[in-house]
């Protein structure tokens, strides 16, 4: 069984700029051939601006109806349209959602209620670090897994936290999570949930600094945007902690970090 890398969790540089030609350079560099890269939005349309910008000269196909991706023939290597959804009740990473289509709710509940269907898949990411949704719900999360595909347990940009929040991210799914299965609320559907490590980049130097091995993609997905989702949701739903590669992010976290209480301070 072939495995690749994959990294579902880079936001792009300050602003979520970047070039498009450059990311796939750098990601091909980082995760190899055959990687899998999530580009994820957060409250705007970076995946979009980046995909149709100026800068996407290498060849490549968006997949699909959905154009929920963008296949590169020469490294065999996709870049995968996210959203990171910043509900009141804490973060969460989806994919699946078309092109130009973000969540807007900050509801839980509501944000949740519009993934109804199995063309998604959804994960917990830092749930113990600043904003994540253990760190705001506390035990209540528990009742609630169901909702979620994957764990993030190691997001390299948490470890500039002093609380340790990868490793008690790894206690709690070691307790609570490895080895049972959890019924989705919405579609009645029992599956496990799996432990990844991604980066939460926020800069192009950092691509693919910790990431997690995966079963290669086949062939089919390059053209079939549904086959793409849920072929990715089966094989998070099985990763495991051996399969993580981790490496800290902490001065891209830590600039990220002060670009956005420099940030705040101007606009409030």
């Amino acid at each position: 069984m072939e495995m690749v890398n994959c990294d579902l969790h880079f936001h792009a540089g300050r602003h979520g700029r970047g070039n498009f030609d450059d990311i796939v350079r750098i990601g091909c560099e980082r995760l190899g051939r055959g990687g899998i890269l999530g580009l994820v939005n957060c409250d705007d349309y970076r995946y979009e601006n980046i995909v149709d910008g100026k800068g996407r000269s290498i060849e490549s196909y968006e997949i699909g109806d959905l154009l929920n991706g963008v296949w590169v023939p020469e490294h065999d290597f996709y870049v995968v349209r996210g959203q990171e959804v910043f509900s009141e009740s804490g973060h969460f990473l989806v994919f699946g959602f078309p092109k130009r289509t973000n969540i807007e709710s900050k509801q839980l509940y509501f944000a949740l209620e519009v993934c109804r269907d199995s063309s998604h898949f959804k994960g917990l990411d830092h749930k113990d670090y600043k904003s994540g949704m253990r760190r705001v719900l506390g035990k209540a999360l528990d009742r609630n897994l169901g909702y979620f595909d994957f764990d993030e347990t190691f997001n390299a940009s948490a470890e500039l936290s002093i609380g340790y929040a990868n490793a008690t991210a790894q206690a709690h799914y070691d307790s609570v999570i490895k080895d049972r299965e959890f019924e989705n609320p919405l579609t009645g559907e029992s599956h496990k949930i799996g432990e990844v490590a991604f980066t939460d980049a926020h800069s192009l130097g950092v691509i693919g600094r910790s990431y997690t091995r995966v079963e290669a993609l086949p062939e089919t997905c390059r053209d079939d945007s549904l086959l793409l989702i849920s072929e990715l949701k089966d094989r998070l739903r099985v990763a495991t902690r051996k399969d993580q590669v981790r490496r800290p992010n902490r001065l891209d976290a830590a600039v990220h970090a002060f670009h956005l209480v420099v940030t705040n301070k101007i606009l409030g």
